[in-house]
């Protein structure tokens, strides 16, 4: 589960939506899909879009002047 510590409200939105798409989507490779690999793609790259921004802090008071 993503950290939210110092986010903006729609970029938590976004986190917990990316979130409930990769469960979904590990879902269907267990499931034995016949796209997963393209899936997995797609799953790694909504876990970067995540991490990334976890890593930027989007929001904080901080960065608001």
């Amino acid at each position: 589960m993503p950290s939210f510590s110092n986010m903006s409200s729609d970029r938590i939105m976004a986190c917990r939506v990316f979130d409930g798409e990769i469960r979904k989507i590990e879902d269907m490779i267990a499931r034995g899909d016949h796209d997963s690999e393209f899936l997995q793609s797609v799953a790694n790259y909504l876990s970067y879009r995540i991490q990334d921004m976890e890593t930027k802090c989007h929001g904080s008071s901080e960065d608001i002047k």
